[in-house]
């Protein structure tokens, strides 16, 4: 524990508050989270943009206007935002939407309809850091430019339930969703929140008394609180919040029946949440947020959101206000939050230690060594081929191999460490006179046990899975089972 303490001091003076470095394995688990992502959303015909981390500051500041015109004060508070060298007002990207309309509009005479754009990268909002959310945070995300129809919210939701499946994490979550409307069904309900409110605003923390006050769309930020005493405001005084449905006109409500008929197709369980609201102000019609469920442990009340969307017509139109009656919808995945879900030594890939180790037999002549050191390489070569990880111990190739670990020289032992040092679970050892036989020893890192394997067969193998079962069919074999 004082090592511990010492280390999170000296990361504290050295650190940003609400930043971090992030190293192996943490750092792995986010590329390989990246990486799936991509994979999945390209499946769905998604196609990557990497977008600027920093852009002109009133791109933030439009997507922030509520239906009054004015902007959200809370939210430019956050935003990491400076005068550049030529006098320039920029920011520091703090969500990716916003950066992808823009790409869009910039290029919207030569894309087809509909478009499909995902990223994945870091966002910076000066908040207040919390377990799961930093100042710097991860996101991925995914955006649609299309006709504004039904179907693409359902392509949107299906992606998101596919990309949390891949962790296998379904039973741990829950889609919430709701509809918002347009811009006078969202203004009717703002004036019947505040009246319903009003008489309750005592128990409101100082930034929804304030919203409160201001009234119009801000006011739907309440239902948006992170504080937890808002939120327990909110439960007591359900039952004279005002409803959604009862203010929408036909075309809004059909747009929303059809998804949720959609939903219930497709078999994704969701749960329809009156007070759902999204915290940027160009969100209108569907809503949508998935939750971890309560009773999973790694993250707080207010961090249970991992993922968030829905559709935002009208950002386009304040970004540009030449255009008009174009579709967008979209959704992104807080990746940090993911990542407190999993361990990541689990997902982790595997790593392999090759040595190259002289025998008993051999008398260590400068061509034998540069025989068994080609050979040594050359497995190793085909192992990362495969999709392991590879640390090469070659640097001490005239070590001796002695088949009983109690018996080890003390270098060979400190090899052994340094190769556990960088994860490997898996240790091959290359010697002259086996390979002749085309066979190898496999040790298991963490009992110790020698195993003879046939080299040929494992590298036949066409991935880390079928490398593995391959070994585990060797230890049968040596066991004589």
């Amino acid at each position: 524990p004082t090592e511990c303490t010492s280390a999170r001091a000296r990361e504290a003076r050295f650190t940003l508050p609400g930043f971090r470095d992030l190293e192996s394995p943490k750092s792995d688990q986010l590329e390989g989270i990246r990486r799936r992502c991509f994979d999945l959303a390209a499946s769905y015909c998604y196609r990557q943009i990497d977008l600027p981390i920093v852009e002109y500051s009133t791109l933030y500041s439009k997507n922030s206007v509520d239906d009054g015109g004015s902007s959200d004060p809370a939210f430019l508070q956050e935003l990491f935002s400076f005068q550049d060298r030529g006098g320039r007002a920029v920011a520091l990207r703090p969500e990716g939407t916003a950066g992808a309309a823009r790409n869009f509009i910039a290029n919207r005479k030569s894309l087809s309809i509909p478009t499909r754009r995902s990223y994945f990268g870091p966002m910076l909002r000066y908040d207040r850091p919390q377990i799961g959310r930093y100042r710097q945070f991860n996101q991925f995300g995914v955006e649609l430019f299309g006709r504004g129809h039904h179907y693409e919210d359902l392509e949107l939701i299906n992606l998101a339930w596919d990309v949390l499946g891949a962790y296998d994490i379904h039973s741990k979550i829950q889609l919430r969703i709701n509809n918002i409307g347009d811009t006078n069904s969202r203004r009717l309900f703002s004036e019947l929140l505040v009246s319903a409110l009003e008489p309750h605003k005592h128990e409101l923390s100082k930034k929804s008394r304030l919203r409160l006050a201001e009234g119009g769309k801000r006011a739907l930020r309440i239902l948006d609180s992170k504080d937890e005493s808002d939120q327990e405001v909110l439960h007591k005084h359900r039952s004279e919040l005002p409803q959604w449905d009862s203010l929408h006109n036909s075309a809004v409500g059909k747009h929303f029946d059809q998804l949720l008929e959609g939903l219930q197709r497709l078999g994704i369980p969701y749960v329809r949440d009156q007070t759902l609201v999204r915290g940027l102000d160009y969100y209108s019609g569907p809503v949508y947020e998935i939750w971890v469920n309560p009773n999973v442990i790694g993250l707080g009340q207010s961090q249970r959101c991992i993922l968030a969307g829905g559709r935002y017509d009208s950002l386009l139109t304040l970004v540009d206000p030449t255009i008009s009656n174009q579709g967008a919808a979209g959704w992104a995945l807080g990746v940090d939050r993911l990542m407190l879900l999993q361990d990541p030594t689990k997902v982790a890939k595997p790593v392999i230690t090759v040595f190259g180790l002289r025998s008993n037999k051999m008398e260590g002549t400068t061509n034998e060594l540069t025989e068994l050191e080609q050979a040594a390489w050359e497995v190793a070569r085909k192992l990362r081929r495969m999709g392991f990880d590879v640390v090469s111990a070659l640097h001490d190739i005239q070590m001796e191999f002695v088949p009983n670990a109690s018996d080890e020289i003390p270098s060979f032992q400190r090899q052994l460490k340094r190769s556990e040092r960088h994860g490997a679970k898996i240790g091959l050892f290359v010697t002259l006179d086996k390979l002749q036989d085309d066979m190898v020893t496999i040790r298991m890192m963490d009992s110790r046990e020698d195993y003879e394997c046939r080299l040929s067969a494992l590298l036949e193998a066409n991935n880390v899975d079928d490398f593995q079962q391959r070994i585990s069919h060797s230890v049968s074999v040596n066991h004589g089972i």
